[in-house]
C-alpha cells in the first residue's frame, strides 16, 4: 500500500469520524450491518463486538419493534423508486432506553448497499412533544386572550354570526362600515386571497371529521391594504335546535411573526460571526476536568494546551498570572458551587515565549438537574493591546499632551489634596509664563514652538523633587507646587535658579535671549488657603513680573497687590503677554496648527486650550455623532474648573429640550444666548442648573449633515461676548470642524479598509485582487503564508503560473469578453502541482478603478477521485 493512499485512507477516516452522529453502510435486502463508524455504535451504546455478535442473526433487532415494519416498508419503497435515503425512526439503545434517529444518505450505485449518515434527533423529537402538549395545555388559555372574538356559521359558507369590537379594530374598521360592506357575506372575502382556499377546507375538515377544535395562522386584508398574520383558534359546538358553529378567538401575530423572522437572522448573524470569532473557543468538561480549546489557542500563545486535568493546568502549571490567580480560582469556585452561571474575566495568560498578555474570557456554566455545574463553554480572547492602551490612555488623561507634565486640571486637583493633607506646614505655589514666546512662532513656526515648551518643561522638572507638583496650565504657562518648605530664602534661592536655568537653554540660545521667563509666587498659608486664593495671588504677582520688565520674580505681598492694581488689572488679558495681539492672526494660527501636525487630537487639544486663554472662554467643549440613540459622544473639552465638566455622553440641554432646541438656532444652525435667563422654558432653567449664563453652539457639518457641534459657555453674568469674539470663535470653530470630519472619515475608510481585508483573511481559501492590467494590488492572509514572497505590484500569472503573458484560459479573459460579472473555472496550477477551481469577479477597487477579486480554492483531491472513479 503506498504512501499517498495510507493517507488518503486515514484522511477519509478521520473526515468520517468528525461527523456528528454516525456513519453507517447496510445491506438494502435485509437491514444488515457492513460498515459502521465509532458514531454509530456510541449512538446505539453498544461495543462493536457486542453490535455485531447481538445483532447478526437479526439485522434490525436493534430498532424498536413498533417501527420496524415501517422500516422495512419505507425503505422497500424508497430504493424501488429513488437511489435517495432518508427515514426517521426509534432505536433501542443497550441502556434500555429508546432514542429517535434520522438516517440520510444513497444506495451505492451497481450494487444492493446503502451508504447513510445516522444522526440522533431525541432532543429535536422530545422538544417538538413537549411543544405540542404545551400548545395543547395552553388552548384553553388561549380562548381567553383578549383579541377578536367569533362565532362563525358553517355551511356553504362560513358567516360571521357575532364579532367582539377587538375584531373590528384588529381589521381596521368600525363595527357599522364592516357590517355594511362584508355582513351576510363569505367571511372568506377578508382573508389574504391566497390563503382563503386553506381556511375554508380547515374549517370544513373540522366540521366534517367532526372534531373539537382547530388552531392555524392565516392572513387578512387590513382596511389600509395592509397584510396582517392571525392566530384562529375555533371550538365546534351544536346549538340546542342543532346548527353547528364555531365559538372563535382570533389574535393579531404579525408583530410576532416579524420578530421571529429578526430572531432567526439575528441567530444566522450570530452564527456567522461565531464561526469567524478571534478569539479560542473552549469547553472545559467539569465532571472528568477534560478541555477542548479551538485551534485558535495555539496560533495565539504558540503551544497546546493538555486535555486532561486542565484545573491543575490553569491553576498550578504557571498558565496564568500570578496575580491573576485570585480571580480565576475564585470564578472556578463559584461556578462549581452554582453561584456563577454566566461572567467574564480578564487574566493573563502565558505564551509559549514566557511573555503574558492579557486576555478576556467570556463563559457560560452548565447544570444537571441536582444544579451540580457539568460544563463551562466560551471564547478566550486577546485584549493586550486594549489593555495596554488603556493603561497609556489612563496616565494621558492626567498628562499634558505636549510635555508629559501634568495638566491643569489635575494639577488643580494634586495642589488641592496636598493642601488638605498637609494644613500645618508651609508651601509655594509658583506661576512660570514664557516672556516673548510668540517670537518662537512668527519666527521659527509653531512645530519648533511645541519643542520649546517641551524643552521648558524638562528643565522646570528637574529643579524640584519628585514629590513636588509640575504642572502646564496654558499653552507657555507652568505652575509648581512647592511642598513642606522651610524657610522663604529656598523660595527665592528656587525662582532665581528657574531664571538661571532658563537663560542656559537651547531656546533661549536660539532667541538670542529675547525670550524668557516672569515668575510670580504665593506662599500658603500666608497669602492663601485654597487653591484658588493662591493662584489668584500667585497670578498677580506674576503679572506684576512682567510688568517690571519680565525675566524676573516677585512673590506676592500687598504692595505687588496695590501697584498691580494701579497700572493694569483692567486691561490684563488672561495671562496672556502683551504682545500677544486677538485681533491678528490668531484664526491663521489654528489653520497653521492643524495642517502642520499630524496628530490631529493633540493639535485640537492645544488650539482649545490657547482659545480659552485669549478670549477668556471659561469652557469650551465638543460633542460628535450627535444622532445616537446614546447620546452625543463628548471628544474634547476645556474648562477653567475641574467640576465644569459635562458628561462623557449627551449635550446636557441640547438632549433634555429636544427639537426646541433647533427652533432657537439661525439658519446656519448656530444657537446663541447673551443671556440664558431671558430664554423660555424649559431653556432657561436646564442651562442655569448647568451654571452657564452665555452659550454659544457652532455645528460640526459633513455637506450638509449635522454631526456634532462646538459649544463655549460663560458662568458669569456679567461677561458678554463682543461680536469680534463670536465672529472669531465661529471661524475657529469651522476651521477646527473642517479638520476633524476629514480626520474622522479618513478614520473610518481606514477602519472599513481593514474590516474588509480580515474578512478576507478569514476565508479558508487563496484570494487576491489584481487590475485590469493583472498587477496584484492585494493578497490575503492564505496566500501570504504559502512562502512565495509575493509582493504587490507583480504581475499575477508570473507569480502563480510562472508564464510571461496571461493566462490562455484566465477566468478575467472570459469576464472581459462576455460582460459578466463573475465566471468559475478549473485550472492546474503548474508551478504547485495542483487544481484550483478559480472564481474572478469583478469589483470598485480604490480610486474608482475597476479591479477583479480571484478566489481559488485546492480541489485536487476532487479531480484526482473523479479520474479514479472514470
Amino acid at each position: 500500500m503506498d504512501t499517498e493512499h495510507v493517507v488518503q485512507t486515514w484522511a477519509k477516516r478521520a473526515l468520517i469520524d468528525s461527523i456528528p452522529g454516525g456513519v453507517i453502510e447496510f445491506r438494502s435486502s435485509d437491514g444488515a450491518v457492513i460498515f459502521a463508524s465509532d458514531g454509530f455504535y456510541c449512538l446505539t451504546g453498544y461495543k462493536r463486538e457486542d453490535f455485531e455478535q447481538l445483532f447478526s442473526a437479526d439485522p434490525i433487532g436493534f430498532i424498536h419493534p413498533d417501527d420496524r415494519a415501517l422500516v422495512q416498508g419505507q425503505l422497500k419503497g424508497l430504493l424501488s423508486d429513488d437511489t435517495r435515503i432518508e427515514l426517521r425512526y426509534r432505536i433501542c439503545r443497550k441502556s434500555g432506553t429508546v432514542s429517535w434517529v434520522r438516517v440520510c444518505g444513497h444506495l451505492i450505485p451497481g450494487s444492493d448497499r446503502c451508504l447513510c449518515v445516522i444522526l440522533d434527533e431525541t432532543a429535536q423529537v422530545l422538544a417538538y412533544q413537549q411543544m405540542e402538549r404545551a400548545k395543547t395545555e395552553s388552548d384553553a388559555l388561549i380562548n381567553s386572550i383578549p383579541g377578536g372574538v367569533l362565532r362563525l356559521a358553517v355551511g356553504e359558507n362560513i358567516r360571521i354570526t357575532f364579532a367582539s369590537d377587538g375584531f373590528y379594530k384588529m381589521l381596521g374598521y368600525e363595527k357599522e362600515a364592516f357590517e355594511q360592506e362584508i355582513s351576510g357575506e363569505d367571511v372568506i372575502t377578508i382573508i389574504f386571497p391566497e390563503d382563503r382556499e386553506s381556511f375554508r377546507r380547515t374549517v370544513l375538515e373540522q366540521f366534517r371529521e367532526k372534531r373539537e377544535a382547530s388552531s392555524f395562522e392565516y392572513r387578512v386584508l387590513h382596511k389600509n391594504g395592509e397584510i396582517r398574520w392571525h392566530l384562529f383558534n375555533g371550538v365546534r359546538m351544536t346549538r340546542p335546535h342543532g346548527e353547528s358553529i364555531l365559538q372563535c378567538v382570533v389574535i393579531d401575530i404579525t408583530n410576532m411573526k416579524k420578530t421571529k423572522a429578526e430572531l432567526d437572522i439575528n441567530l444566522e448573524r450570530y452564527r456567522i460571526l461565531l464561526e469567524h470569532a478571534d478569539g479560542a473557543i473552549f469547553d472545559w468538561d467539569l465532571v472528568n476536568d477534560r478541555i477542548y480549546i479551538s485551534a485558535a489557542f495555539e496560533a495565539k500563545f504558540g503551544y497546546a494546551l493538555p486535555e486532561e486535568m486542565f484545573s491543575h493546568t490553569l491553576l498550578h502549571s504557571g498558565l496564568v498570572f500570578a496575580d491573576d490567580l485570585t480571580v480565576v480560582n475564585s470564578a472556578v469556585k463559584q461556578a462549581n458551587c452554582g453561584k456563577l452561571t454566566k461572567g467574564e474575566l480578564e487574566c493573563r495568560i502565558k505564551k509559549k515565549d514566557g511573555i503574558y498578555i492579557w486576555c478576556k474570557s467570556s463563559f457560560t456554566v452548565l447544570f444537571d438537574e441536582n444544579r451540580k455545574a457539568i460544563k463551562t463553554f466560551g471564547i478566550l480572547t486577546d485584549i493586550d493591546r486594549y489593555k495596554r492602551e488603556n493603561e497609556k490612555l489612563g496616565a494621558k488623561a492626567h498628562q499634558d499632551l505636549l510635555t508629559g507634565l501634568f495638566n491643569k486640571v489635575t494639577t488643580e486637583e494634586l495642589v488641592k489634596e496636598s493642601l488638605l493633607q498637609n494644613i500645618n506646614q508651609k508651601h509655594a505655589l509658583f506661576i512660570l509664563d514664557v516672556d516673548n514666546f510668540k517670537e518662537i512662532n512668527d519666527t521659527m513656526g509653531h512645530l519648533p514652538g511645541d519643542e520649546a515648551l517641551v524643552e521648558i518643561a524638562q528643565h522646570i522638572r528637574k529643579q524640584f523633587r519628585s514629590e513636588d507638583i509640575v504642572g502646564r496650565i496654558g499653552g507657555d504657562e507652568f505652575a509648581i507646587f512647592l511642598k513642606n518648605i522651610k524657610s522663604q530664602e529656598i523660595i527665592e534661592r528656587k525662582a532665581e535658579l528657574l531664571a538661571e536655568v532658563f537663560s542656559k537653554s537651547l531656546t533661549a540660545a536660539k532667541t538670542g535671549g529675547r525670550v524668557s521667563i516672569s515668575i510670580g509666587v504665593s506662599v500658603y498659608p500666608h497669602d492663601g488657603k485654597t487653591y484658588e486664593e493662591l493662584f489668584k495671588k500667585a497670578d498677580v504677582a506674576l503679572y506684576y513680573s512682567k510688568q517690571q520688565g519680565k525675566n524676573c520674580y516677585h512673590l506676592y505681598s500687598k504692595q505687588v497687590d496695590k501697584l498691580y492694581d494701579r497700572y493694569s488689572r483692567s486691561m490684563r488679558l488672561d495671562r496672556i503677554d502683551s504682545e500677544k495681539s486677538v485681533s491678528g492672526n490668531f484664526e491663521r494660527y489654528v489653520f497653521q496648527t492643524l495642517c502642520e501636525t499630524p496628530d490631529t487630537e493633540r493639535a485640537i487639544n492645544m488650539i482649545l486650550d490657547m482659545t480659552a486663554r485669549i478670549y477668556r472662554f471659561e469652557h469650551i467643549y465638543i460633542y460628535e455623532d450627535l444622532h445616537n440613540p446614546e447620546g452625543a459622544l463628548k471628544t474634547f473639552e476645556w474648562c477653567a474648573r475641574a467640576n465644569m465638566a459635562y458628561p462623557e455622553r449627551g449635550v446636557p440641554f441640547q438632549q433634555e429640550t429636544g427639537e426646541h432646541y433647533l427652533a432657537l438656532c439661525d439658519s446656519n444652525g448656530i444657537f446663541y444666548s447673551r443671556d440664558t435667563s431671558l430664554l423660555p422654558e424649559p431653556f432657561s432653567s436646564v442651562l442655569q442648573k448647568v451654571e452657564a449664563r452665555s452659550v454659544l453652539h457652532i455645528p460640526m457639518k459633513d455637506g450638509t449633515h449635522i454631526k456634532g457641534l462646538i459649544g463655549f459657555s460663560e458662568t458669569h453674568s456679567d461677561r458678554v461676548w463682543n461680536q469680534k469674539i463670536i465672529d472669531s470663535a465661529v471661524l475657529i470653530s469651522k476651521i477646527i470642524s473642517m479638520h476633524l470630519m476629514r480626520n474622522r472619515s479618513h478614520q473610518q475608510l481606514q477602519t472599513a479598509k481593514q474590516l474588509d481585508e480580515r474578512v478576507l483573511d478569514q476565508i479558508h481559501a487563496g484570494c487576491y485582487v489584481v487590475n485590469s492590467q493583472y498587477h496584484i494590488v492585494y493578497i490575503n492572509r492564505q496566500l501570504r503564508n504559502l512562502g512565495l514572497e509575493i509582493r504587490t505590484g507583480e504581475r499575477c500569472y508570473r507569480v502563480f503560473r510562472d508564464r510571461e503573458e496571461p493566462c490562455e484560459d484566465c477566468p478575467i479573459r472570459y469576464l472581459s469578453q462576455k460582460k459578466d460579472d463573475r465566471y468559475t473555472q478549473k485550472l492546474f496550477m503548474e508551478r504547485f502541482g495542483m487544481w484550483e477551481e478559480v472564481t474572478a469577479s469583478r469589483i470598485d477597487w480604490m480610486q474608482g478603478q475597476q479591479a477583479y477579486l480571484l478566489t481559488c480554492y485546492d480541489v485536487s483531491h476532487y479531480v484526482m477521485d473523479q479520474d479514479d472513479r472514470s
